[in-house]
């Protein structure tokens, strides 16, 4: 725990581009304050079916930041914008073509009811 789960429509990215895009995420969230770095998961869903609402870009990139409850709304807000800024630069070129929007959303899990094998 956190977990960072990168949503992406098909086609935006290479694997390995992916790949990188994750280990920048989790390294930049591993060094936010109060987060420990063995406990950082991040994993990549591809979507290969999606609709998208009218005037909307054809693809998006979006990442859902998952961290136990108890932190302020002032660090999950700095959070959310540290991650969006690294997203931005990661996905520059799908941006800058019009090819995707990108997204972050940071979510609280409730500490006593996530568990965690040792």
């Amino acid at each position: 725990m956190p977990h960072v789960k990168l949503t992406t429509t098909a086609g935006l990215a290479s694997e390995d581009e992916l790949r990188s895009a994750l280990v920048a995420l989790v390294a930049l969230v591993s060094n936010v304050p109060t987060v420990k770095p063995a406990a950082v998961k991040g994993y990549h869903h591809p979507v290969t079916v999606w609709a998208m609402g009218e005037g909307a870009k054809p693809g998006f990139v979006h990442a859902e930041v998952s961290v136990l409850d108890g932190r302020d709304a002032a660090w999950r807000t700095a959070l959310a914008d540290q991650v969006l800024a690294e997203m931005e630069s990661l996905f520059s070129a799908a941006i800058q073509s019009g090819a995707a929007a990108v997204s972050v959303e940071v979510r609280e899990m409730v500490a006593e009811q996530y568990r965690k094998s040792v």
